[in-house]
């Protein structure tokens, strides 16, 4: 994703900013502090301890999961089982590339990201440097942003940088925004046409014991009931997703998609001329 830097002395004055915000609701009562998360890659490594990241205070994460018609982290269907195993709420994240159809990338996504109860909506990462013409790009991200939400029964989330989203993505403002925005200190900029944020990206200079390098940080907009209502529910049966032989189907039981998902001969290796998730902006 993005690559821009905070220094420890403004990211120090951005989390306390951040927790005086949560203090009181608008009725003058505490209320509960804002849930934050991160997000990873292969470029972090096969050894992460989500442990460590639930330790440290995160709810939630987002995992990249695919990229464009044939990209695929190495480490996706990895990190996934240890984030649920450490008790954070999942998010997979793909990776949108201009230069592929909308159908291919929603096959790829569909041989890899399979949603259990309590995972958060898949995410489309769309950021894709201004090297192919924007000519049918809305047209396109409409279309697969309703392939996957006819499949998976959940509305995506778009992930975009202000600036992006002001200029190129009007009309998806129905779609939960992960809104990657680096200036602010209690609250983003929001783009033009989007009206709220979902999830907000402050910072991609955060570190956790545990995870090797920097991380990028984010903030839910709501409390921890709105949050539980975001993700897939116990009892949720997935249009469109038939289950595998010997796992559980029918009402009131959600199919269990995670081995295969995670079978071998889906994995294929990101590709590094594809892989633009750390370009320098």
């Amino acid at each position: 994703m993005h690559t821009r830097y905070l220094s420890a002395l403004a990211l120090a004055g951005m989390a306390l900013a951040l927790a005086a915000c949560s203090r009181t609701d608008a009725g003058g009562q505490p209320s509960a502090p804002p849930l934050h998360g991160l997000d990873l890659s292969h470029w972090q490594g096969g050894a992460v301890s989500f442990d460590g990241a639930r330790a440290a205070g995160n709810t939630f994460v987002f995992v990249k999961a695919t990229q464009g018609a044939r990209g695929v982290d190495a480490d996706h269907a990895g990190n996934v089982q240890r984030a649920r195993a450490a008790g954070l709420a999942v998010g997979s994240y793909h990776y949108y590339d201009m230069a592929d159809t909308p159908d291919a990338q929603f096959a790829n996504i569909l041989s890899h990201v399979c949603l259990q109860p309590g995972d958060l909506p898949p995410v489309v990462d769309i950021e894709e440097p201004a090297r192919h013409a924007w000519t049918g790009l809305s047209m396109n991200l409409h279309r697969l942003l309703s392939l996957m939400e006819a499949h998976y029964g959940v509305r995506p989330i778009v992930y975009a940088g202000e600036s992006f989203a002001s200029d190129h993505l009007s009309g998806f403002a129905d779609y939960p925004l992960w809104l990657a925005e680096y200036r602010s200190v209690a609250a983003p900029a929001l783009p033009r046409d989007w009206p709220r944020w979902t999830f907000w990206q402050y910072s991609q200079d955060g570190r956790v014991e545990g995870i090797p390098g920097k991380v990028d940080f984010s903030r839910f907009s709501g409390a921890p009931d709105d949050f539980q209502r975001l993700l897939a529910p116990p009892s949720s049966v997935f249009p469109g997703q038939p289950c595998p032989p010997g796992l559980p189907s029918g009402k009131g039981r959600a199919c269990v998609h995670a081995a295969a998902c995670a079978k071998e001969s889906h994995v294929h290796s990101l590709d590094p001329r594809l892989d633009h998730d750390r370009r320098t902006q």
